[in-house]
């Protein structure tokens, strides 16, 4: 790397960086070529480097030190004003990736590719390893990066993919890009007139305040270029809740595959979820209660988070007098110990079964891993909803959790040949390398609900073309309400349907449970095929 200067913002470190420390210079500059689109051109001959403060200009020291007195006989009183004056509260700082001229770009956060890109931008750094040298690329996100360049100058449809990357959390995310490919690709593969294009944004940790920015950018991209027509995600109701009036005021429709806060009902009418309500779930989840005969329940969850709080709630309601106590915990920030510290005060009411409302793969992790596996409470039952597709090993034998989707269950309730099964494994495992491996030969909920998602945003653009609408962001709503309880979408997940409120009709939840480390279907509540007249209870 070559050392560079950024004029007065300090000298290069030992690996050639300059930290710029003034306004004007506004961020690490490592390269000559960034030196000179900020600050014009550089000399066309020397060798760059620091330059001194004597350098900088010839001013006596005398009159540099009466400089200084001065100034600090002037703001030195105010600045004591200050400092007793209580603090007033600083708004975070408004992201600004650097845009190219179709509103598409990133900023850096902490290793996080924060904003909207193609695919060409890697959504979180540490992910460099390049699957498809080892012919081993299950990698989605590479995947529609290629996509996008196969059909990019054939007429197309734009959708944005949205996703939550962050070094704590990028399993689900990765397989949210793998369900969006094989839709992207069956669609491209059977498509004549238009092809599909995928954006992917990201907003990082869902702790953060990037939600609302990386909207505003999808709004200002989808003002230059009109192709760009709906969102997908995002997947949580935390996250999604930041975004939904950003995108709701600019008129542009929203699915999300697993977003499930009770919350969510009628709240824009530009706003879809297939994924079913809290207290739908909640309702499903009393089949384990019931098998288990439980009376006494500890129930963990963050009160101040929108996916666990409200999952709790409908549980509680449903349990009533059973509920010992609410433990509470952070979601993201609570630790192996921390949890080992709740778990044993919950203990000491005796309780007969805890029920975690966790929202993260972090959280339920942690939570599992901390459970205890010896003494009266080595095998105590834990309910769980749908974010609890993990399975360590404290987990094993003990783990009862509702699912909005499993790879299971179409073959186990019956279902004909479905063309999504081979997809997956021509797309990430052509050399079946990697028999009944998730990410590979076998999808995970949200590979399911994701590819479910896209392909009914799809059938909205197919509603609006049978009717010869132009495919605006107005007409793709209008499709994607009449997909209703006549005109279903059958969905890997199950039937796909939507009520006057654009909450979906009767969907299926799946109940499982992890005996010895492997995951086993034992019901089926919704309706799961469309050919189903009326709700249902499936156990098998």
């Amino acid at each position: 790397m070559s050392k560079i200067v950024c004029r007065t913002c300090g000298a290069p470190n030992n690996a050639g960086e300059i930290h710029c420390q003034r306004p004007g210079c506004g961020q690490l500059l490592d390269d000559a070529r960034s030196l000179a689109d900020r600050f014009g051109p550089l000399p066309a001959t020397g060798t760059l480097h620091s330059i001194s403060w004597w350098e900088r200009k010839k001013k006596p020291v005398v009159a540099v030190m009466l400089a200084c007195l001065t100034f600090l006989a002037a703001v030195l009183p105010l600045a004591m004003l200050v400092l007793a004056t209580p603090e007033t509260p600083v708004p975070p700082p408004t992201l600004t990736p650097p845009l190219s001229r179709d509103g598409l770009g990133v900023v850096n956060e902490n290793g996080e590719n924060i904003g909207v890109n193609d695919g060409l931008h890697r959504t979180i750094n540490v992910r460099f390893t390049p699957n498809i040298l080892k012919n081993d690329n299950n990698d989605g996100e590479d995947l529609i990066y290629k996509e996008n360049l196969r059909f990019s100058s054939k007429p197309y449809i734009t959708l944005v993919i949205g996703v939550a990357f962050s070094s704590s959390n990028s399993t689900s995310q990765e397989s949210i890009l793998q369900g969006a490919y094989i839709a992207q690709r069956e669609f491209n593969r059977t498509s004549n007139s238009v092809k599909l294009r995928l954006l992917i944004a990201n907003v990082g940790s869902e702790l953060s305040d990037a939600v609302p920015h990386v909207a505003q950018q999808i709004v200002q991209i989808a003002k230059q270029d009109h192709y760009v027509v709906g969102v997908l995600g995002w997947p949580h109701s935390s996250s999604l809740l930041k975004a939904i009036d950003v995108l709701k005021a600019a008129k542009i429709p929203m699915v999300s595959q697993s977003a499930s806060s009770d919350d969510l009902s009628d709240i824009s009418p530009y706003f879809f979820h297939i994924a079913p309500l809290n207290q739908e779930q909640a309702e499903a989840a009393q089949y384990f209660v019931r098998t288990l005969q439980a009376t006494r329940a500890v129930v963990f969850r963050d009160p101040n988070n929108a996916d666990s709080q409200n999952t709790a709630e409908d549980f509680e309601k449903n349990l009533g007098d059973y509920v010992l106590i609410k433990k509470n915990f952070i979601v993201g920030q609570t630790n192996e110990k921390d949890f080992e510290t709740k778990i044993q005060e919950a203990l000491e009411l005796q309780p007969d079964v805890f029920y975690f409302a966790g929202a993260s793969d972090q959280d339920m992790s942690a939570f599992q891993d901390a459970l205890p596996t010896s003494g009266p409470f080595a095998r105590l039952p834990v309910i769980s909803e749908n974010f609890g597709y993990v399975m360590h090993p404290n987990s094993h034998d003990r783990w009862y959790f509702t699912s909005f989707a499993f790879h299971d269950a179409w073959q186990a309730l019956g279902g004909k040949y479905n063309p999504f099964f081979d997809d997956l494994v021509n797309e990430f495992d052509p050399g079946q390398q990697h028999k009944g491996q998730y990410g590979y030969e076998r999808a995970d909920a949200m590979t399911i609900l994701t590819y479910d998602a896209v392909r009914v945003l799809l059938q909205g653009v197919q509603n609006a073309k049978k009717v010869g609408a132009k495919i605006t962001p107005q007409s793709l709503t209008n499709g994607l309400s009449r997909i209703d309880s006549a005109h279903p979408v059958q969905g890997v997940s199950g039937q796909i349907a939507f009520d006057e409120h654009h909450d979906p009709i009767n969907k299926s939840v799946v109940l499982l449970y992890v005996p010895g480390g492997h995951t086993n279907m034992l019901c089926a509540y919704g309706v799961f095929f469309a050919k189903d007249s009326k709700l249902s209870s499936k156990c098998v």
